[in-house]
């Protein structure tokens, strides 16, 4: 699976702050720039990097 837009760009945040807890509030503000968005376009995001990487849940946001 490709990734491409808000989901590489999610994960590359997330790889940067690699260790630290990383809130649905930071990434709105640093994937979206803070933008109006539906919190949908979130969990989106983090749904296709979830089949991407084919991880299971363990713990963090959901």
């Amino acid at each position: 699976m490709l990734l491409t837009g808000k989901p590489i760009d999610t994960l590359l945040l997330l790889v940067e702050r690699a260790g630290e807890t990383v809130s649905k509030d930071d990434l709105l503000a640093l994937v979206w720039n803070g933008a109006a968005i539906e919190e949908n376009n979130l969990s989106q995001s983090v749904s296709a990097l979830r089949r991407a990487l084919g991880e299971k849940r363990l713990r963090g946001w959901r």
